[in-house]
């Protein structure tokens, strides 16, 4: 770009409400970043409140990387004032960033360098709920350029009053007259980061569960939801009688048909019916937090991923369902995917539920009606193809009930490892390591089985112990932190996950549409 094109600045506030709008000219780019400048009268708006004219000239950097954007001014008492805030998201000619309250100060004359408003920060952890990745970011952050600012190390130094001088000497030669304020601004900023959010649901005789969907979606705290589009697979229990009732109280409520009965031919259904820019998808048995969809969609925004999920919380009611839960939140249990307990905010192969940015979303095709399951990590994988990205943010946690009974695990996870070796081998999707394991410790006991007939038996039982031993240990471990007596049943559920994925993986026969 050169000087005499304009950047509109968006500084907002968690997790996407206007803040800061102003334009300023660029200035240049050097090895800290891209340095911007507003001559004196510069107008600039705060939120919805009346523009306002700058009274000094100043610029600002917007390093290369980083949690901070930094000020340099004349005719104020402060010569540098840095904004912890969120890593800066450029579009063409437009930059935004989220402020997170923290800022450092430096007084002109005194070179005293304070930490301001962390009373603010501590207050909007909680009222905005930021995300703990966030938080110790901005901590680490503004103790990090505490010191920097102190020794005055660049950029804080010499560099920024070079380029106030240049800006100085631009402005004085009156080519470069103060800037003002698109007028709109404030229309196309909520429309682009307020989008329309359609919630899409498939169920099939999900009467015991679908209701307490329902309620946690309408409690959610996002005000432009404009439809929940429920895909029923010929549901034979009460399920289209609780819906009818919800939707007597929430007329954004619609039933599509889904004769295939499958999951993947449903989501697709109720896409089609939707007209969202961002699709959220919710299952029967989920239980979406109230800040779900306001925290899912700032998380679209900020990534810009096609689809961002977070963690699913399995939790049980009955014996044997919170048994399973606890195996499906151990590693012990399903390995290391972090959707399944947690872990660090990033790029992943695969996210539960989801919450798609339409367009890409449309893009790659959607979901895959041949799969019965697996289809969303296979549409996952097709969306890492196409050059987007899959962003796990752990703040998202979902309620999960699990199954209800051991066979209806096995069922499920059979299923599962079928679909799995399916998608592996037609090249759908990868293969990770973590996904050998099942299958490889069915493998370890067939040899060493086989080995015990033919009389050596020292294997067999090497294998059968160490496996015992896991399971056995990981069960007390559960039944101490939980004080909970289900908790016995850990071993079970567990060893039910594991043979049931692996014999599936080995052996099993993928359903067809027609068959389900």
């Amino acid at each position: 770009m050169g000087l005499v094109n304009t950047v509109d600045v968006d500084f907002r506030k968690w997790p996407d409400t206007p803040h800061w709008h102003h334009q300023m000219y660029l200035l240049g780019d050097d090895d800290f970043g891209r340095w911007l400048w507003a001559p004196r009268g510069t107008v600039a708006q705060k939120g919805e409140a009346d523009p306002q004219k700058a009274e000094d000239t100043w610029v600002k950097l917007i390093p290369t990387e980083g949690w901070w954007s930094a000020i340099f001014r004349t005719g104020s008492d402060l010569d540098l004032y840095v904004d912890v805030c969120t890593p800066a998201e450029w579009n063409e000619n437009s930059v935004k960033m989220v402020d997170l309250d923290l800022d450092i100060l430096r007084d002109r004359d005194s070179g005293i360098v304070t930490l301001d408003d962390e009373d603010e920060f501590l207050k909007h952890q909680v009222d905005l709920g930021y995300p703990q990745s966030m938080v110790a970011a901005a901590r680490t952050t503004a103790a990090e350029l505490m010191i920097t600012v102190e020794q005055h190390r660049e950029p804080f130094g010499e560099v920024g009053a070079r380029w106030l001088e240049k800006a100085k000497e631009l402005e004085a030669g009156g080519h470069f007259p103060p800037l003002s304020l698109a007028s709109r601004w404030l229309t196309e900023t909520k429309a682009t980061h307020s989008p329309t959010v359609s919630v899409i649901i498939p169920v099939r005789n999900g009467g015991k569960y679908i209701g307490a969907a329902l309620d946690a979606i309408a409690s959610q705290d996002y005000d432009n939801i404009v439809e929940i589009v429920i895909a029923d697979g010929n549901s034979t229990d009460d399920t289209v009688s609780v819906i009818a009732a919800r939707s007597v109280q929430d007329q954004r409520i619609r039933v599509v048909e889904n004769p295939g009965g499958t999951t993947p031919a449903g989501l697709n259904k109720a896409i089609e019916a939707t007209t969202g820019d961002v699709i959220v998808r919710c299952d029967a048995q989920a239980e979406l937090p109230p800040d779900y969809v306001s925290t899912a969609v700032a998380t679209l925004h900020r990534t810009g991923a096609a689809n961002v999920g977070g963690v699913q919380h399995a939790e049980g009611v009955t014996t044997v369902q919170r048994a399973i839960a606890y195996a499906m939140t151990s590693r012990v249990g399903i390995g290391d995917a972090a959707f399944r307990y947690g872990g660090p905010e990033g790029e992943v192969d695969t996210v539960y539920l989801g919450v798609f940015d339409r367009q890409k979303l449309d893009d790659v095709g959607r979901f895959d009606e041949t799969l019965i399951r697996n289809q969303d990590y296979e549409l996952n994988a097709r969306l890492r193809k196409a050059g987007h990205t899959v962003w796990f943010d752990p703040s998202l946690s979902v309620l999960y009930r699990p199954r209800v009974s051991l066979r209806a695990l096995a069922v499920q996870y059979w299923q599962y490892g079928a679909w799995k070796r399916h998608v592996v081998i037609s090249g759908m999707a990868p293969l990770r390591l973590r996904q050998l394991a099942p299958p490889l410790l069915i493998l370890a006991f067939l040899v060493t089985g086989a080995l015990f007939l033919a009389g050596s038996r020292v294997p067999f039982f090497a294998v059968s112990a160490v496996y015992e031993i896991v399971l056995y240990g990981t069960t007390a471990l559960w039944l101490f932190k939980t004080r909970d007596k289900a908790a016995i049943g850990f071993a079970a559920a567990a060893a039910t996950m594991h043979f049931a994925w692996g014999a599936g993986f080995l052996v099993g026969r993928r359903q067809r549409p027609t068959d389900v």
